[in-house]
């Protein structure tokens, strides 16, 4: 019944999983290289800037003196939906046995000796 629903309003709307799937990708492989202009280094009218770069812009405010702030959508939380869409993640903690928490824990490097040299 769930299903049935799911597909009415897909169809209703028009939206389907795999759009939105990618609207995340766009999102998360994103390139700030598509709103700079190669040649001068500035960043480009909203109008060049292509339509699938477009949409990972979160929001635009327009600044005293002709500057432009682009925000951009989260690129971390677009990747981490596609993994979990992907099945990437494994939702269980797994015990090993042998495994010591201080094996996970980076070594620092020794500390330089204290006190004094000449002693």
């Amino acid at each position: 019944m769930i299903a049935e629903r799911q597909k009415k309003r897909s169809e209703r709307t028009e939206v389907k999983a795999d759009q939105r799937v990618q609207e995340l990708a766009t999102v998360a492989f994103s390139d700030p290289l598509d709103f700079i202009d190669p040649e001068t280094g500035e960043p480009l009218p909203l109008e060049q800037i292509p339509a699938y770069a477009r949409r990972a812009i979160a929001s635009i405010d327009y600044l005293p003196g002709g500057l432009v702030k682009m925000k951009f959508a989260d690129k971390v939380a677009a990747l981490d939906k596609l993994m979990r869409h992907l099945g990437a993640y494994n939702n269980r903690v797994e015990v090993h046995s042998g495994v010591k928490l201080a094996d996970l824990i980076p070594k620092r490097p020794l500390d330089p000796p204290t006190g004094d040299a000449g002693s």
